[in-house]
Order: structure tokens, then sequence, then C-alpha cells
């Protein structure tokens, strides 16, 4: 579970840093934290 958690941060990290929307940053925190919850 932890590698899949892993590679999906990942996978949202670089579509982030692909678009850079000020929104995806909530998204990717608020993403982030429900991984890792």
């Amino acid at each position: 579970m932890r590698e899949g958690a892993a590679a999906f941060l990942v996978t949202v990290t670089i579509l982030a840093l692909a678009q850079q929307p000020p929104v995806l940053g909530s998204w990717i925190d608020a993403a982030a934290r429900s991984v890792l919850a």
C-alpha cells in the first residue's frame, strides 16, 4: 500500500509541475493528507 501511495504522490507532483495552476497546490495537500492519514 505504501508503494502505491508513493507512486500516486509522485504522479500528482509531476502533473502539478507540468500544469502549475494555483488550485492544484491545495488539492495536492488534501490528497497527500488523505493518503498519509
